[in-house]
């Protein structure tokens, strides 16, 4: 037997998606998962995969992981690919994926694409960036507050918007050095930054921001589909959240799109990518694209189910297709790719989500997700009871996904639903 091993943390990372994923593939299925506190999950997982594995530590490794691999297939099942969207085993993922044969980035790539200051450096020396960026110091800071140049600081390696602002008057570096406290302190997410917690600074991007899902297989980038982000807010002065992305995108037109992704596959060409998932941020400003961040896995919150609407494949199916591609599918491959890339005109249907954020500090009494529009997801992810981390970075309390038409020449109908679902979520606090 044949399977693919999906590394999860701490019993979750969109497991449902790549169990569903690998069923429509007919593809047997197997989990590693770091340490599970909840024998109830364990054993819900262990109901959904061939076989299944917990380790102890709070974080898997690839050396426990290769001795699961050649212990599996001793005993017949052959860990044929390995995947995860959990940024932090995504190095872990290339790093396995490599010594089996499997097509993927290589972890220097890896490493290269969650760098967010070289990643920038090798866009200006391709000439594919003209956006400035420094690591952060006292010094450099004090200047830029005496600058009337807008700047936008973020970590140099980061997760979950964690210390993404954009520099003003009323932040002092006494605010930044708390952040990055906070950020080392942090149970969560604290393993997803550099020791250190680099900061870097950037001339700000302004225009408007989109995200590119994408598939790149045999070294040609496929634009799959293209969400705006048409809400985007602070609820602090160290944090920048997107609540609403819709595809597609009302901002654009034909010829924008077919431009956008020519620029982009230059990108991926300049990076040297042959394989993998992406998802990228950029912004179209009065000077043209600019790349925000290449994040090389799916997208988090409803990404993956909003292009899986609005293509009929999931970017989670799209990304197993390649991974465990052999010579007799990847003509078929290929050609789906080539079916679904954007450029290929408009689409019947559209769909938008939207992201609720708790209040940082605060104590929920009660919630209601009120389903009163059509949605096509939802999910409630805190209870009553729940104290919310007093933390700078995104706490999701619920999402949802739903439909529009997709009628880009009438934004107003978009715009009412998006307004609309901002009443969905009813939060109390104490």
């Amino acid at each position: 037997m044949k399977s693919v091993l999906a590394l999860i943390h701490g019993g979750k990372s969109f497991v449902h998606q790549i169990v569903t994923a690998c069923r429509e593939l007919d593809m047997p299925l197997s989990i590693a998962s770091s340490a599970i506190n909840d024998q109830a999950k364990i054993d819900e997982i262990a109901s959904l995969s061939t076989a299944v594995y917990v380790g102890s530590a709070f974080d898997l490794s690839t050396a426990e992981l290769k001795v699961l691999i050649e212990a599996q297939k001793l005993i017949g099942n052959e860990i044929i690919a390995v995947i995860s969207v959990w940024e932090n085993y995504r190095p872990i993922m290339s790093e396995l994926n490599l010594w089996l044969g499997c097509p993927d980035l290589t972890p220097a790539q890896v490493a290269a694409l969650r760098d967010k200051f070289n990643m920038r450096q090798t866009l200006r020396n391709g000439n594919l960036s003209h956006v400035n960026s420094q690591l952060l110091t006292k010094e450099l800071f004090d200047q830029l507050k005496q600058s009337d140049k807008p700047s936008f600081v973020k970590p140099r390696q980061g997760i979950a918007s964690f210390g993404a602002f954009t520099l003003n008057d009323e932040i002092q570096w006494s605010d930044v050095t708390e952040l990055v406290a906070s950020i080392q302190e942090d149970a969560t997410y604290s393993s997803s930054f550099t020791k250190d917690v680099d900061l870097i600074v950037e001339d700000f991007i302004g225009g408007t921001e989109y995200c590119l899902e994408m598939i790149v297989y045999q070294g040609h980038a496929y634009v799959v589909v293209v969400h705006e982000k048409v809400e985007i807010e602070s609820i602090s002065r160290l944090t920048t959240l997107e609540n609403v992305s819709a595809t597609p995108p009302v901002s654009l037109n034909s010829q924008q799109v077919q431009e956008l992704s020519y620029w982009v596959k230059d990108v991926f060409r300049l990076f040297d990518i042959e394989y993998g998932c992406f998802h990228v941020e950029a912004k179209l400003d009065t000077t043209g694209w600019e790349i925000i961040e290449i994040n090389p896995r799916v997208g988090g919150a409803y990404i993956n189910e909003s292009v899986e609407h609005v293509t009929d494949y999931s970017l989670l199916n799209l990304w197993l297709r390649i991974l465990t591609a052999t010579n007799d599918s990847a003509g078929s491959i290929t050609a789906l790719l080539r079916q679904l890339e954007v450029t290929n005109g408009p689409r019947d249907k559209g769909s938008f989500f939207r992201v609720f954020y708790a209040e940082p500090g605060r104590t929920i009494r009660s919630l209601d997700f009120r389903n009163v529009l059509t949605h096509i997801h939802s999910k409630v992810l805190m209870t009553p009871g729940t104290h919310i981390p007093n933390s700078d970075r995104e706490l999701y309390v619920a999402q949802g996904l739903w439909p529009w038409s997709g009628d880009i020449e009438n934004p107003a109908e978009l715009f009412a639903s998006v307004s609309a679902s901002a009443e969905e979520l009813e939060v109390v606090y104490e």
